[in-house]
């Protein structure tokens, strides 16, 4: 990769998080538009500097709905803003905006201004070079959300949601993610979620079954598809298809390798995106970090001559460098199950860290796992044989002294007594669920931490619903409902 087609991401970084007034938007024209939306591109006061805000479409009366959709976009999409592969969110409010020429409030969420089009403008428009550049990008942007960001999926990845910011000279000009609408955490992965488009529909939710990660993967997978070969994988014109067809297309057919498409394309390319677009969940990457490595192997492999530490990816945040490496039972190393703490610090040169489960994708036995072992402070772990739970504190069993994700040869589960969550620094949490909620920040809260089977707690903050899974944070030993200092959704709930 040459050195005057490698843009300067800095050139290109996202607005600063600022509180804005609305009254000071000078509206200069509408650049987008969707059945549910609007944006605008505005520029703010006396600065030059362009941004776009976005706003429902119809601003008569809107529900409660499209207000709590609005905050729920902002307060996500925030989370990922740090990351130069995706659109950066400047603020978000209600309040009356002043083109519409009414005192009403509406929601809004105010964004980069990005100058460069949408994938579809680049799709058989850059070099191949180029292309694998861009789709590494995203990958880690991807990777980014689902495990520094707070651990988002998108759910509705597509080319009119990947823009682009112009850059000068000969520079390659920059992709980012938009769009977090349909964000959901990882911990509340459970939920069904739609999309609005169907050709970039996974089949799990055209099934209209669980989401997680995997899905944010094979949505991926259909636009890298388009982008390296110019097709879709599985329907020969999605345009002109009616959308039965299509999603029926992405159910029942199977995707052509890409270099049969595009003989110049590397066969690696195929293995990837086609890993990407397995029907079923359980035979894609575990990771979308593994997609981000692979990605960049086969930029650096096509390019012999290029400094592979600065080919890493051009995120200014830290992540991760670990590559993830399958470990088959026959291979892994099961003395850890079988010494006490100190014979595994003396035989073998095995030794062991503490480690704390952050999510379990219930995928082949695969989780994170927060370690000061690891660079950026958690390990994706994949092949545990052991039955580990989130929030629960594990031993990892490594032979090296610096290891990665591959080295960690065991998993072992630190067993307490009373079953409960320690994390952070000593704070104890239980799960609860939510068996009944009356007014004035009252409720009955079903957890195996009161003597009775219920605590009756007062003054709660959160918004809670009959049936919920909560987390209970408490002090002491065997706790009494006043010492439960506070109540957390399971779906906010940040390790």
């Amino acid at each position: 990769m040459s050195d005057p087609q490698k843009p300067d991401i800095s050139t290109v970084s996202s607005p600063r998080r600022r509180t804005l007034s609305p009254e000071t938007f000078d509206h200069e024209t509408v650049i987008g538009r969707t059945p549910t939306t609007v944006v605008h591109k505005v520029t703010v006061g006396d600065t030059n500097d362009p941004i776009a805000v976005k706003q429902p479409a119809t601003h008569g009366t809107l529900s409660r709905d499209i207000f709590d959709s609005f905050r729920h976009e902002g307060k996500r999409w925030s989370q990922l803003t740090d990351h130069p592969h995706i659109v950066g969110v400047v603020d978000w409010g209600e309040s009356p905006l002043p083109w519409l020429h009414h005192d009403v409030d509406v929601p809004w969420v105010a964004m980069e201004y990005m100058d460069g089009g949408d994938l579809n403008e680049y799709v058989g428009n850059i070099s191949l070079e180029a292309t694998y550049w861009v789709a590494e990008q995203l990958a880690d942007a991807v990777w980014y959300a689902h495990h520094d960001g707070g651990g988002l999926i998108h759910h509705d990845l597509k080319p009119e949601n990947i823009l682009f910011r112009k850059t000068p000279g000969e520079q390659w000009d920059v992709p980012k993610i938009a769009d977090w609408e349909l964000a959901q955490t990882i911990l509340n992965h459970s939920d069904s979620v739609g999309v609005t488009t169907p050709q970039y529909i996974a089949p799990e939710q055209a099934h209209n079954e669980s989401t997680d990660q995997l899905t944010d993967q094979f949505q991926l997978g259909i636009v890298l598809y388009e982008l390296f070969t110019g097709a879709h994988p599985f329907i020969d014109d999605p345009e002109s298809t009616l959308e039965a067809a299509v999603i029926s297309g992405i159910l029942q057919n199977e995707p052509a390798p890409p270099s049969e498409l595009r003989s110049i394309l590397s066969p690696n390319l195929d293995d990837i995106l086609l890993r990407m677009l397995a029907k079923n969940p359980s035979d894609r990457y575990e990771a979308m970090l593994q997609v981000r490595n692979d990605l960049g192997r086969i930029l650096r492999e096509s390019n012999p001559s290029t400094d592979q530490n600065k080919n890493q990816t051009e995120s200014n945040v830290k992540q991760s460098n670990i590559e993830i490496e399958d470990q088959s039972p026959e291979s892994a190393d099961t003395t850890c199950l079988e010494m006490s703490d100190q014979e595994l610090k003396s035989e073998n040169s095995i030794s062991i860290s503490n480690g704390t489960v952050v999510s379990v994708s219930g995928r082949g036995g695969s989780a994170l796992i927060r370690t000061e072992l690891a660079n950026d402070g958690t390990f994706y772990l994949s092949n545990i044989e052991q039955d580990i739970k989130f929030g629960q504190d594990v031993l990892l069993c490594y032979e090296v002294d610096d290891p990665s994700a591959g080295d960690i040869i065991e998993v072992q589960p630190v067993k307490d007594d009373e079953g409960s969550l320690k994390i952070d620094n000593g704070h104890t949490f239980e799960k609860g669920v939510v068996v009944d909620v009356t007014d004035s920040g009252r409720a009955s809260i079903k957890t195996g931490i009161a003597n009775d089977g219920v605590f009756h707690l007062s003054d709660i903050e959160s918004d809670l619903q009959s049936g919920e899974t909560v987390v209970l944070r408490y002090e002491g030993a065997n706790p009494t409902a006043s010492d439960v200092t506070e109540i957390i959704p399971i779906t906010e709930f940040d390790v």
